[in-house]
């Protein structure tokens, strides 16, 4: 797998850092900590995010200037929410 690396005999696993899509995603993380970055055009109803192993987090920015609701998304071993609006 590409979070995979070897290190003198040793493997170790790379959280990976997952951009969600203007479509429907489903989108699994590593056995790392894993980082799942959206924004109000991105998250969707629909999306599913499972974040495997690891303290997994999923972020979520809003830059849109209208008032936005954060839909329902089907979600599992996801352990931190961050939710910012940067306007």
């Amino acid at each position: 797998q590409d979070n995979l690396k070897i290190v003198k005999n040793q493997i170790l696993i790379v959280p990976d850092n997952l951009p969600l899509t203007t479509g429907i995603d489903a989108i699994a993380g590593s056995a790392g900590n894993d980082t799942f970055n959206a924004t109000q055009a991105t998250l969707q109803a629909g999306d599913a995010i499972v974040g495997g192993a690891g303290s997994d987090t999923l972020n979520i920015v809003d830059t849109g200037t209208a008032a936005w609701n954060v839909p329902v998304i089907a979600n599992s071993g996801i352990e931190t929410v961050s939710l910012k609006n940067v306007n």
